[in-house]
C-alpha cells in the first residue's frame, strides 16, 4: 500500500498498529461508501482502487469533485472537534478497500504522535490549493481544454509504472461530471482525440495513448 501522507514520519510499527485496530472495509464498482448528511465521525485510508466525492446540485446535476486514489484519505471531517456532518457523496469506481479510522482512533493517534497534526494541516492545505485552481479554471478555462485536463489527472492516476498506455475506466458522464462540462463538449473533444490517436474509446472506458500531445492541446 502506498504510504498515507497522514503516516508519513511515523515507526512503521506505529503505522501497522494503527491499521491492524483499524476496520477494513470492501466496496464494489458503485457502490456508496457514505451518504451526503451522514454523520461525520471516521476517515478512510484507501488501500486499493479509486473513489469518488461527488455532490449533486441544487438543479440536480451532478458533480464529480474530486477522484481519490491509493494512499489518499478522505472524510477528513473527522478531525474536527465537533459532531460533524458528510458534506458530499462518497462512491467507489471499482472494486476497492479501504481501512476506517473513528475519531476516537485518531484523536489517540494525534496526541501520541504530534506530526499528525501536522500532516492533516499539510493535507487540508493542498485540498484548499486543489479547490482554489478548480475555481479559477471554471472562471478562465475553457470546456474543452477542462477536459483535457481531467483526463490527463485521471492517466497520472490510473498508470501502472511506466506503461505508456492508461485504461481510465469511467464514462463519458463521468468526464462531464468532473470536468464540468456538458456530455455534448466531453464527447465532441473524446472525438477529436480519437481521431488524432490520442486516445481509444471503449465501453465504459477510455485508453490514453499520446499523453504528451493532449496536455500540448490542454495548455
Amino acid at each position: 500500500m502506498k504510504l498515507p501522507l497522514l503516516f508519513e514520519g511515523l515507526d512503521p510499527d506505529v503505522v501497522e498498529g494503527v491499521v491492524a485496530g483499524s476496520r477494513t472495509r470492501k466496496f464494489g464498482r458503485g457502490e456508496v461508501v457514505f451518504h451526503e448528511g451522514d454523520p461525520g465521525d471516521s476517515i478512510q485510508v484507501i488501500v486499493r482502487g479509486h473513489f469518488a466525492l461527488r455532490v449533486t446540485t441544487t438543479a440536480g446535476d451532478v458533480c464529480l469533485f474530486r477522484v481519490y486514489g491509493p494512499g489518499d484519505t478522505f472524510g477528513r471531517v473527522a478531525v474536527a472537534p465537533i459532531d460533524a456532518v458528510r458534506e458530499m457523496t462518497v462512491v467507489s469506481l471499482e472494486e476497492g478497500e479501504t481501512f476506517e479510522l473513528f475519531r476516537p482512533q485518531l484523536d489517540e493517534l494525534r496526541a501520541a504522535h504530534p506530526r499528525v497534526n501536522d500532516a492533516i494541516i499539510a493535507m487540508m492545505g493542498r485540498e484548499l490549493y486543489r479547490g482554489s485552481v478548480r475555481l479559477l479554471e471554471a472562471l478562465y478555462v475553457d470546456a474543452d481544454r477542462r477536459v483535457r485536463r481531467r483526463l490527463l489527472e485521471l492517466g497520472e492516476m490510473y498508470r501502472d509504472g511506466d506503461a505508456e498506455s492508461v485504461v481510465i475506466p469511467m464514462t463519458q458522464a463521468d468526464i462531464a461530471a468532473l470536468a464540468g462540462a456538458s456530455r455534448a463538449t466531453v464527447n465532441r473533444v473524446l472525438g477529436y482525440e480519437a481521431q488524432h490517436g490520442a486516445i481509444e474509446r471503449r465501453r465504459g472506458k477510455i485508453m490514453l495513448l499520446d499523453a504528451t500531445a493532449i496536455a500540448d492541446r490542454a495548455r
